[in-house]
């Protein structure tokens, strides 16, 4: 059973506020100027880029994960693809843990984290290097490992490659318990649970 399918697409949208070249900030309108940065996925295949804000804001209304993926081929066509040894490295066996799904007790499944394509310059392979090392951190944390950290469970290995890290999912963020309901709720006992 396949993790990713080669097929399974995803669009993530970023708005850059950043100036042209040139550009004062006095001159800088931060409703329209800047760029929509994009990271897209086809199964372990990968685009990335930068588009002007005012030009494709009105196809991609809103940052983040994108769930009408309609546009997905046309979008494509405007951005760079990237070369996989620029982004997945190799896996070395003898240093790194493979996933195994069926070792996964989470009926959530695992969170599969990969690449940042934001940070991809072209002819560089930083992206690769930065994922090794971030797995060998894990491995670390495997070996001796603490409740506050996130559970590793492995590597996600395609074609000698390590494609993501899987670690276990947990139902709310950090991020969650800071927004809406859970912050009018907070208590200062609450808070000294979260925190421990």
């Amino acid at each position: 059973m396949a993790l990713v399918h080669r097929k399974q697409r995803s669009i993530y949208i970023q708005t850059v506020q950043a100036l042209e070249e040139g550009q004062s900030i006095q001159d800088f309108n931060w409703q329209t100027d800047g760029y929509l940065s994009f990271e897209v996925y086809e199964g372990f295949n990968a685009w990335s880029g930068r588009v002007r804000r005012q030009e494709y804001r009105k196809d991609w209304p809103h940052d983040g994960e994108q769930h009408d993926l309609s546009r997905f081929d046309e979008l494509i066509k405007i951005l760079r693809p990237i070369p996989k040894d620029k982004i997945y490295p190799e896996f070395p066996a003898e240093e790194l843990t493979r996933y195994k799904p069926e070792q996964d007790r989470n009926t959530h499944g695992p969170y599969l984290k990969a690449p940042k394509l934001g940070h991809y310059q072209e002819g560089r392979d930083d992206l690769a290097v930065r994922m090794l090392n971030e797995a060998r951190i894990y491995e670390s944390i495997l070996r001796s490992p603490h409740s506050n950290l996130v559970k590793y469970l492995g590597c996600v290995v395609e074609e000698s490659r390590v494609v993501r890290l899987a670690l276990r999912r947990y139902t709310k963020s950090l991020d969650d318990y800071c927004q809406g309901e859970m912050l009018d709720q907070s208590t200062f006992q609450w808070l000294v649970d979260c925190l421990d």
